[in-house]
């Protein structure tokens, strides 16, 4: 064994160019852990965080209500109601509470219920509420009782408020159409729904996916050149035996040396990747940390693996063993290399057509995204064996039938250089697909048709004492003209449909001018069509009408401001501290509305999936990268015996092209076709969402790929010309 060892030394370390291909292959495998850490740190820390912040919707999920018989309430019982504010552009999450003195409910991240009239919130929102005017926000919550700390928060930069209220308080919002609910426990879930848990877990292994293949093609650029090592151990006397227990002590010592900087180095980026934004903010950093013995793990694992199939590629006696002296066919891909790709394709028809059944959707979903993306895989050797053979029938030019017999002789080495290109060309087009389902941003359009987006919407409460929401708005408008920047306030009526639909509210004609709104010559009123009231609404579509009569019920109060921003937010303290605002419809202008549907769930997984498109494009760039210093390693010596034959540098130029150019024709559309089909049933199979055509990004990003397959191929063609000088071959 020492023997062996000191012997592996010497191929390891023995010359410059061994030191120089035994570092690349440590610096690959230390990028590949690196990202595998990152990633599963990523996907470990979403769920923990958003298990952390979903605390504050258990009054959603409590169904008991609170009403009058519920007084006083007992010890182990609080009333709670979540609602949300505004404040700069995002979202505040408010949770009220009411609870006895003797309570024994506790609240994740505080050491005791408020009393009415105090509030605990997020360092975030502390920093806020002390840079900003009183009037603007620290008047509307009370007096501050302390912070909530971070096991109660998704993040640094969540703004999250627990006022303490008294249960009239409570009862009164319950009047507004919105009424507490009676908590025993305030306990957080992982996700907010089980379909968001599958689409998290499928984008976790989608992403796992291309990290694995650039650590098994870092991996094959050291098998590359090591088989001349080997070869030679082989003729002067070294049994298969050795030779692959020589080649598994390489493997293990790359493997584990730069798993280990990985590890380090992911440890290192913990900073950087915890102020990427999703949902509320950054990241803690120790949402990302793994456990150590996780850690230990993969990196026990990744260098296993690659010891293992090292071993087991010298003791079969592959080309590892003689594949750079002579040039030795690879096996034919077989048929069966298209059962898995086959396999997934017809799984995700069964679920897209309602076959597979519903319990199991999920993991069904997950199987099928992972055999389609395996199979592609195991099927592009395949697929570019027949496009090979194919080609030398019908080849014109010399350059083009070597081009082709050499892939089809080397059809999976072929299709390897391009592999984490055509992964992320699937990827890519599922996640792009999955984001068109998403609503993104509305924009408010800005014109004399529209309602102008400085004018504050504040919904009327639904709650079944109309008269007393009534009578709460019309005071609000009477209070909310001293505010200083407010320049109208009307008060907007609809006698409500037999359906309890609105389509239309009127209001009177001065309030309508206080507004804005243009008012017919002699109309006592005028209405407008409630969809304009919408961050992407249509037109106001004003027209003349009789007066409010008295009897009809306020349906909303369109408060005009002077378009500062200091004003929008005196107008929501105003109606904040008024106890009229609608539980269930913070105050918004159509701009703000818009950024309020930009931080629903869905736009936050579309934003994850941009992420994960522009790792997925980074990765496939690196993986071409070594696979095509790995393929003109392994093909140094023949295209040195192909220019020692006279071979011009023109013609060597346009044979590795076609090498290079032919496996991501063959793939590229496919990997399209295939990711297309996978995001439209992952979209569809989950949910009754439709999807679109991504935008002209995509198309950029297939195009950015497609370049980057003709600079890998330029580049493959200056190093192998520099490679194979005849004073560099001579010696054949």
């Amino acid at each position: 064994m020492k023997a062996r060892i000191q012997l592996t030394r010497l191929l390891v370390a023995g010359d410059v160019a061994s030191r120089r291909r035994v570092s690349g292959m440590c610096v690959g495998v230390m990028i590949g852990v690196a990202i595998l850490l990152l990633l599963l740190g990523a996907s470990r820390g979403i769920g923990e965080r958003t298990e952390r912040s979903t605390w504050t919707l258990t009054p959603y999920r409590v169904p008991e209500r609170l009403t009058e018989a519920d007084l006083p309430l007992e010890p182990d019982t609080a009333a709670a109601l979540t609602t949300s504010d505004f404040y700069g552009g995002r979202t505040i999450t408010v949770v009220r509470i009411a609870a006895s003195d003797q309570t024994t409910v506790a609240l994740p991240g505080i050491d005791r219920t408020p009393r009415p009239g105090e509030y605990f919130a997020s360092p975030a929102l502390e920093e806020l509420i002390g840079a900003a005017p009183a009037d603007q926000l620290g008047d509307r919550y009370g007096v501050a009782a302390g912070t909530i700390q971070r096991s109660g928060l998704e993040g640094p930069d969540a703004l999250v408020v627990v006022e303490g209220v008294t249960v009239d308080e409570l009862l009164d919002a319950g009047q507004l159409g919105n009424a507490a609910s009676l908590v025993s426990s305030f306990v957080g879930t992982r996700y907010s729904s089980e379909v968001y848990q599958i689409i998290a877990a499928l984008g976790a292994i989608a992403m796992l996916v291309p990290v694995l293949l650039l650590i098994a093609i870092v991996t094959d650029l050291g098998a590359a050149q090591r088989a001349e090592h080997i070869a030679t151990l082989r003729l002067i006397g070294a049994t298969r035996p050795t030779v692959a227990a020589i080649s598994a002590l390489e493997a293990a010592f790359t493997a584990f040396v730069g798993s280990c900087f990985g590890a380090v180095a992911a440890r290192l980026l913990l900073p950087a990747a915890a102020r990427v934004r999703v949902n509320s903010g950054r990241f803690y950093i120790e949402d990302l940390r793994l456990p150590a013995a996780l850690v230990i793990g993969i990196i026990l694992a990744t260098a296993s693996a690659a010891t293992l199939i090292a071993w087991l590629r010298a003791r079969s006696g592959q080309a590892l063993i003689v594949g750079s002296i002579r040039d030795v066919q690879e096996r034919r891909p077989r048929v069966v290399s298209i059962v898995p790709l086959l396999g997934g394709v017809i799984l995700l028809l069964m679920i897209r057509a309602g076959l597979w059944g519903t319990r199991s959707t999920g993991l069904a979903l997950v199987a099928g995204l992972l055999l389609v993306a395996c199979g592609l895989m195991t099927a592009g050797a395949m697929l570019t064996a027949w496009c090979a053979r194919l080609g030398q029938r019908h080849a014109r030019r010399p350059e083009t039938l070597v081009a082709c017999a050499r892939i089809a002789r080397h059809p999976r080495a072929a299709f390897r250089t391009v592999s984490g290109m055509v992964i992320a060309v699937f990827l890519v087009s599922v996640f792009a697909v999955a984001m068109t389902a998403a609503v993104g941003r509305p924009a408010a359009v800005s014109d004399d048709l529209h309602l102008s987006t400085a004018t504050i919407i504040v919904q009327a409460g639904s709650g079944e004492n109309a008269e007393r929401v009534t009578a709460g708005i019309e005071q609000q408008q009477e209070e909310l003209m001293g505010v200083p920047g407010v320049t109208g306030a009307g008060v907007g009526y609809a006698p409500r449909a037999t359906d309890g639909t609105i389509s239309r509210v009127i209001f009177s004609a001065a309030d309508a001018r206080s507004i804005g709104l243009t008012v017919p010559d002699g109309a006592a009123g005028v209405s407008l069509n409630t969809d304009a009231l919408a961050a992407a609404g249509e037109s106001l579509d004003l027209r003349p009408t009789a007066a409010p009569s008295g009897g009809e019920n306020a349906a909303v109060l369109l408060v005009a401001t002077d378009g500062s921003a200091a004003a929008r937010e005196r107008v929501r303290t105003a109606l904040w501290n008024g106890g009229h605002v609608n539980p269930l419809s913070t105050p918004l202008t159509r701009d703000e509305d818009g950024n309020v549907a930009a931080e629903a769930t869905e736009n936050q997984f579309a934003a994850m999936a941009a992420i994960g498109i522009v790792i997925a494009t980074a990765i496939s760039a690196l993986s071409l990268a070594v696979a095509t210093i790995s393929g003109i390693l392994d093909r140094r010596r023949v295209f040195g015996l192909l220019r020692l034959t006279g071979m011009r540098g023109a013609t060597l130029r346009r044979i590795i092209t076609a090498e290079t150019v032919l496996p991501v024709v063959v793939a590229f559309l496919g990997a399209v076709a295939l990711g297309v089909f996978t995001g439209w049933v992952t979209i569809t199979g989950l949910s009754e969402r439709s999807i679109s055509w991504p935008g002209l990004w995509y198309y950029g990003i297939l195009a950015l790929c497609l370049a980057l397959v003709g600079v890998a191929a330029l580049v493959a063609y200056r190093v192998a010309v520099r490679w194979t000088d005849h004073s560099a071959t001579r010696f054949e």
